[in-house]
């Protein structure tokens, strides 16, 4: 309220009621001169919220269209395969997907077991578009079924490439079968962030490493995936020492496991990893390890039941002015990931309990989410 109103009020009242007055003549004297903020106070709020980001890493089980793709084994997922999958389901799956995403709202998502760049459009502009998401980027490679990491992102995507992780040798070919598992890529992302230099870019590398499901086998090709994620790492920081990296994914093996404690290496604490080897990594994880499994679980193995925590968030980059924001890795149990006792996907198991083999109403994957925040300290 300007000065000049408060006079006027002051004057019609003095004519009726001397306490009232009295009151009004107070505030006039105490209030402070009107004016526009001095610019660096009105701009300070927006400044530190805008110096932080999030994160989020995210498996969407079996993100597939229902066109048959002739170079991947994909019959399952076509029109009349054996999961039944249809385009309601598809839209049924991207909209529950949709919501676990927008309900935390992260700047950048890394995504695991997407089909092919299409599915993962079709997505974006059909159920994310609307919340900011505005750019994207897929592994050109897929795995045997076609399956690849992506990332969907609010800020711009300046560059990406992709990282062939798997050989024309052991452990990757099945020394029975002849088989050669060729895993997923590294998806290598450049991203550009709203902040000065050097805190202006983030390197992402979605990571989607060997299922549990061979064993001893697929147990070693996870440590030759530790290997090839820790020569990128430490790549990206000698020709950038100021780089800010963070790794994320379905990694199918929980932070204390052999791969990350040997291989990679993974360090407990941040101050560690300025003398750690270069291309280790400071693994977040274990802000959770004293949790419970069903609260820091991001997989549940219905055979054996119980949780285990697969999904996980790396960083490096010690020169860099970017620090993760302590205690704020967070596992996303939601609605639409979870029926009762264990989560549910989009299967036609999920479809069944739920009296509708057509329908996916519930069901969005059988992994839960993490996300993590990230400041910058310039």
């Amino acid at each position: 309220m300007k000065k000049q109103t408060l006079v006027g009020t002051l004057s019609w009242v003095a004519s009726r009621h001397w306490v009232l007055a009295w009151a009004l003549a107070w505030v006039l004297v105490s209030m402070p001169a009107c004016g526009p903020m001095p610019a660096d106070e009105s701009q300070a709020g927006l400044q530190g919220s805008a110096a932080q980001f999030k994160v989020m890493s995210f498996n969407v089980e079996n993100l597939f269209d229902t066109e048959d793709s002739p170079d991947t084994d994909d019959t399952e997922y076509n029109r009349g395969g054996s999961e039944q999958w249809t385009d309601t389901i598809v839209r049924d799956k991207e909209r529950n997907l949709a919501n676990i995403v927008i309900g935390e709202s992260p700047d950048i998502l890394g995504v695991v077991e997407v089909e092919n760049e299409q599915i993962l459009n079709q997505w974006k502009v059909q159920f994310l578009r609307s919340a900011g998401y505005t750019f994207h980027a897929a592994s050109p490679v897929g795995d045997n079924r076609g399956i690849r990491p992506a990332v969907i992102s609010k800020f711009p995507i300046l560059s990406s490439e992709s990282h062939q992780v798997w050989k024309n040798q052991a452990p990757w070919i099945d020394p029975d079968k002849g088989f050669v598992y060729k895993t997923r890529d590294i998806l290598e992302v450049e991203i550009q962030l709203p902040f000065p230099a050097p805190a202006h870019r983030v390197t992402v590398f979605v990571n989607h490493w060997p299922s549990r499901r061979n064993g001893n086998l697929a147990a070693l090709q996870r440590i030759e995936a530790a290997k090839v994620l820790r020569q990128l790492v430490g790549q990206k920081l000698r020709s950038n020492p100021d780089a800010f990296v963070i790794a994320m994914g379905d990694f199918n093996d929980d932070i204390t496991d052999r791969p990350f404690a040997a291989a990679l290496p993974v360090v407990r604490l941040w101050d560690a990893l300025a003398r750690a080897p270069q291309g280790a990594m400071y693994g977040i994880s274990y802000d959770t390890l004293g949790a419970r499994p069903a609260d820091r679980g991001t997989f549940y193995f219905e055979r054996e039941h119980q949780w285990n925590t697969l999904d996980h968030i790396l960083i490096a980059g010690t020169k860099s002015p970017i620090r993760y924001m302590e205690k704020t890795l967070k596992t996303i149990n939601s609605k639409y990931s979870k029926n009762r006792v264990f989560p549910v996907g989009c299967g036609i198991a999920s479809r069944k309990q739920m009296g509708d083999e057509r329908r996916c109403i519930i069901g969005a994957s059988d992994h839960r989410a993490i996300t993590a925040t990230f400041q910058s300290s310039r």
